[in-house]
C-alpha cells in the first residue's frame, strides 16, 4: 500500500496528520494530551482518502489511546 495521509480532528482547531505508512503516534498522543479536557469521542474526525484504509478502527484507536 502507498503512503497517504491520515487527517486526525480531535477538537476544534486540533487535527494532525499521520501517514500510513510511519504515523507518528507520540505526535498524536501530545495532542491528545493537548486537548484531553475538551476531547470528545463522540466529535472525532478521521479523514483518509484510500479506500482501503479503516477509520472506524483507527477512531477506536485514537479513543483507546485517550483512555
Amino acid at each position: 500500500m502507498e503512503s497517504k495521509d491520515i487527517t486526525v480532528t480531535l477538537a476544534p482547531g486540533h487535527a494532525v496528520t499521520l501517514t500510513t505508512d510511519a504515523p507518528d503516534i507520540k505526535g498524536l498522543v501530545d495532542e491528545i494530551v493537548k486537548v484531553k479536557d475538551i476531547f470528545d469521542p463522540d466529535e472525532l474526525k478521521i479523514d483518509c482518502e484510500h479506500e482501503e484504509f479503516d477509520k472506524k478502527k483507527e477512531a477506536s484507536v485514537v479513543c483507546v489511546t485517550r483512555g
